[in-house]
């Protein structure tokens, strides 16, 4: 007991006697230690903001994209087989989905590109989304004003289009879009509605530059081509997305004729394994930087 008290007085008058020393001791402690609240801090919002941007795309989404992207092949080979793949996906496959698939409540393609959008001697390139009518509640699509296109629009390849908050800004200032005509990439389109605001997503992306048209229209008479880039179908609950992704999969496979030995030449991903793959990488990054700042607490 004697021994612990004298230490505790030499550890004392150690401290009186290098002031400078033991504050700055003390300040690196409280440095370290905040920076390691402070960078779980981080990482936990950052997981919380890329979790809500995936929520508000929609409710139990499954997404099919062509190629697969489960295969881990390089080289020459590879490139090959993904510009093959990348017109795997039809506007039939989608209609085999609703048709055939008793877990999706409803299902809708996806051209995705960008095109130049001109409004008398005013132009801006923005994000195009050419898809069914259904996209409107598949994907979260809210109209502030106008409306959506319909069904007929879609059948009838129509030139119509609605537009994000920021396009509007940039052509058109305080005017009234509805009803306009705007040229994409040099062809003529209505604007029958406005799309509600988004914002930035986590990546810093302008949710409102962008223009959605009827998925026939970019195909025939804006891209030229046959195929679409992605189908965005949604389960009937979120208790059933993993059975609703491997009905999806048996289906598409059967409408692609493909062997029982052949891989898929799509790739199926639900709503689930998107957050699960959030959660991993933002739990590693928070992880990373907070055992760099910790280390500051041992130097």
């Amino acid at each position: 007991m004697r021994r612990l008290f004298e230490s505790i007085k030499i550890a004392f008058q150690s401290l009186v006697s290098n002031k400078l020393r033991a504050f700055l001791t003390m300040l690196g402690i409280i440095i370290g230690v905040g920076a390691v609240v402070a960078m779980m801090s981080i990482g936990t919002g950052a997981q919380e903001s890329v979790i809500n941007s995936v929520q508000d795309i929609g409710s139990n989404l499954i997404i099919v994209t062509p190629g697969n992207r489960q295969e881990q092949q390089q080289g020459f080979k590879q490139m090959l087989e993904d510009d093959r793949d990348k017109e795997a996906l039809k506007v039939e496959d989608v209609k085999m989905i609703e048709k055939e698939a008793k877990l999706i409540k409803g299902a809708a393609p996806a051209v995705l590109s960008s095109s130049i959008i001109t409004y008398l001697n005013k132009n801006t390139r923005a994000s195009v989304y050419a898809s069914s009518e259904k996209a409107e509640y598949i994907y979260n699509f809210e109209i502030e004003q106008g409306q959506f296109y319909t069904a007929s629009d879609v059948q009838n390849s129509a030139n119509v289009a609605v537009i994000g908050r920021t396009v509007i800004n940039k052509l058109f200032g305080k005017i009234d879009p509805i009803g306009k005509i705007i040229k994409v990439d040099g062809k003529n389109f209505t604007v029958i509605g406005i799309i509600k605001s988004k914002g930035t997503d986590q990546f810093g992306n302008d949710q409102d530059n962008s223009i959605s048209m009827p998925i026939t229209t970019a195909q025939h008479k804006l891209y030229g081509i046959d195929y679409i880039n992605m189908i965005i179908a949604q389960s009937t609950s979120e208790n059933n997305m993993n059975q609703a992704s491997n009905e999806v999969e048996r289906i598409l496979r059967r409408a692609h004729n493909l062997r029982t030995d052949e891989k898929n030449d799509f790739t199926v991903q639900n709503q689930t394994q998107l957050l699960d793959i959030v959660g991993t990488i933002t739990n590693i990054f928070t992880i990373t930087i907070s055992s760099i700042a910790g280390i500051s607490l041992l130097v």
